[in-house]
């Protein structure tokens, strides 16, 4: 058989034994093993290769009705001659199904998918999942491209055979790597899709190996697989973490990195005694949790992570000392009235060591920010990173999804439309164009651009059904800012990408670094969205999204602050039109300016401040959470930028900073 370098080989076979947990709920362990061939096969792998089951069952599918039914286990080794990991696999079955149409569905046959995630890397790599059937192999986890190993990911390197033999299948592979060594851990996790020949509720069991679906679609999801000398001594270590919070610690897991090779972390989870149990080689280490938050009553508790757990492991039965969670205190503002009101070139220097503490603080991995005073773009700075994985840096054209933020910029664009008479912000929007989903309730007949831009569409923040009636109530709606668009595209015969280019971009100087989908000159540009500090994936609306596709940066989009909320393009009845209130806020607890009144003007958020007029909006797709305020009154303001799902909370405490003060 053809030699293939750098490989790896894994065999699924099925055999009752313990699991061991770990990131996700498993770990396993693969030692040197001679050249198999990849046959399916299984009579020449070692008789002492230790079997580990796959019998996790996802929410997705529902549980086998017994083990003759569905059972699956793995074993796994290695070859340092050839690179190479082997990987066999054995699933007892008694219906066995393969979808051979041209377009076969996921779910409607028997496949087995493979996780593997060579460079294991705790800033989180992006496992690779290999998706096998008889007929059909696919590659998953480029799409998502956070992980520059992912992107060239294909079947070159692998060998697989299946076979059908009675109720067995087997999938044999062999891997190949650029490099492996002993004393290395590998991401490594199994999903089979099992589908019954006469399920009456034409649904399939979805057994995994370790916890947690999803697997290629975020970082640190797959199980361990650790590859050991032949002969090792491995070590049963006991752990226990003292923390006040321990209901908040079950299921959540800490990370045990040896000091002594490289490439060498495994997770091990916490129960609900506060413990953890992990298989070690002997050895030294450090143990540090998982995450940088854990949630408390519904707050998010940010842990102080810099102290580890530093331990060496020397017995075969090894029980560490407590290790010591303890909460980080959240950087004290000193100034005593906000950093723009008594702006100098030393408030630069404070504001820096700020921004960094309180990055460090919310586990934000990057941040593009803009200040203004005097009504001048005063200052700009990029911080931190693009991705938190390949540590690129952010820099002035480094852009972020604004979510949200869309919306005013399409709103300016509308109110521009209306100045032209091509647009009347009164008239009944399905008197432009129908609403087909709305047909069955007339309310909607009220609808009009006016209700739309000041969030009293009566139609809720996505779906497609009224909530209320047009224009008498308050309710934030993303559904109707698309309704709108499609009235535009309708009413000008122009794509509304064209629209927000000739009324927005081009007329206020917004063409560098301001995007509305996807197109490849930005890709260079993007920053990566993360869940704390580890990246997510890397989505790109590939449609012009009206209500959140925007992508920007803080120098450029300041420039549509200071024109736009100052009227610029517009006529000087629109622009108030544009900032009077048309309909008034709920109070809301749990913003931290909850005393100051709100309302919205067309596309625009105003807070009533001690500072006088604030004209605002806010940003979240989740994993990029944005905002923007300007005080007019005082020609001071702010524009932040942030890549993760804590940015909403840093721009909370950076008002006070900025603006508030202690």
């Amino acid at each position: 058989m053809k030699q293939i370098k750098n490989s790896i080989i894994i065999t699924l076979i099925f055999f009752l034994t313990s699991k061991v947990l770990a990131d996700n709920g498993a770990i396993a362990f693969a030692y040197p093993i001679n050249h198999l061939s990849i046959d399916g096969d299984l009579s020449d792998w070692p008789s002492d290769c230790e079997k580990f089951p796959i019998d996790i069952i996802s929410e997705r599918g529902i549980s086998p009705e017994s083990a003759s039914d569905f059972s699956a286990f793995f074993m796994s080794g290695y070859n340092l001659k050839n690179n190479s990991i082997y990987i066999a696999v054995e699933v007892h079955d008694q219906d066995y199904i393969i979808d051979r149409s041209i377009n076969p569905s996921w779910s409607e046959q028997d496949k087995h998918l493979l996780y593997l995630d060579p460079k294991h890397n705790q800033r989180g790599s992006c496992p690779i999942s290999y998706s096998a059937t008889e007929i059909k192999r696919e590659i998953g986890g480029s799409e998502f491209g956070w992980d520059p190993q992912t992107a060239g990911a294909n079947w070159d390197n692998v060998e697989l055979k299946i076979v059908r033999n009675g109720n067995t299948t087997i999938y044999e592979y062999r891997i190949e790597l650029e490099s492996i060594s002993s004393n290395q851990v590998i991401g490594l996790d199994h999903v089979i899709y099992d589908k019954d020949l006469l399920d009456p509720k034409k649904k399939y069991s979805y057994v995994m190996w370790g916890n947690h679906a999803g697997k290629s679609g975020a970082p640190k999801r797959t199980g361990d697989l650790i590859l050991l000398d032949k002969g090792t001594t491995l070590a049963n270590v006991n752990g226990k973490i003292n923390s006040l919070f321990s209901e908040e610690l079950l299921g959540k897991t800490v990370d045990i990195i040896s000091k002594d090779h490289e490439n060498f972390y495994i997770s091990a989870r916490i129960d609900s005694i506060q413990s953890y149990q992990a298989k070690l080689p002997y050895g030294n280490y450090e143990v540090h949790f998982s995450d940088a938050f854990i949630t408390n009553n519904e707050d998010d508790i940010r842990l102080d992570l810099t102290k580890p757990l530093v331990i060496s492991i020397t017995q075969k039965q090894e029980v560490l000392k407590p290790y010591i969670l303890q909460k980080m205190n959240k950087p004290k503002i000193k100034n005593e009235k906000g950093a723009l009101f008594d702006f100098s070139n030393s408030s630069i220097l404070k504001i820096d060591k700020y921004m960094k503490e309180i990055m460090l603080y919310y586990a934000v991995p990057g941040v593009s920010l803009g200040l203004i005073v005097d009504d001048s773009l005063v200052y700009h700075k990029t911080y931190g990173v693009k991705n938190a994985l390949t540590q690129e840096p952010t820099n002035e054209n480094t852009i972020f999804q604004a979510a949200s933020i869309t919306k005013p910029v399409f709103a300016y664009a509308v109110l521009r439309l209306s100045d032209q008479g091509i647009i009347d912000l009164d008239k009944p929007l399905h008197q432009y164009l129908k609403f087909k989903a709305l047909e069955g309730d007339k309310r909607y007949h009220k609808m009009t651009a006016r209700h739309v831009l000041s969030h009293k569409s009566g139609l809720p923040n996505w779906g497609r059904k009224l909530i209320f009636e047009p224009g008498s109530s308050h309710g934030y709606s993303g559904e109707g800012f698309e309704y709108l668009s499609r009235v535009i595209e309708k009413i000008t015969g122009k794509k509304v990408l064209e629209i927000l280019q000739e009324e927005v971009t081009a007329p206020l100087g917004l063409s560098k670094n301001t995007y509305f989908t996807r197109e490849p000159e930005m890709f260079p540009k993007v920053s990566i969205g993360h869940n704390h500090n580890l990246p997510t994936t890397n989505w790109i609306i590939n449609s012009v999204g009206v209500a959140r596709s925007m992508y920007t940066e803080a120098k450029e989009f300041s420039k549509f602050i200071l024109k736009a909320m100052n009227g610029q393009g517009l006529s000087q009845s629109t622009y108030v039109d544009m900032i009077r209130s048309q309909t008034f806020m709920p109070k809301n607890d749990s913003n931290p300016v909850s005393n100051w009144k709100r309302s919205f003007g067309l596309g625009i958020l105003k807070k009533y401040s001690p500072y006088g007029i604030c004209y605002s909006h806010g940003g979240s797709n989740r994993y990029f959470q944005s905002l923007f305020e300007y005080y007019k009154e005082k020609k001071v303001g702010f524009v932040i930028f942030c890549n993760n799902n804590k940015g909403y909370e840093l721009s909370n405490d950076l008002r006070e900073f900025l603006i508030i003060g202690n």
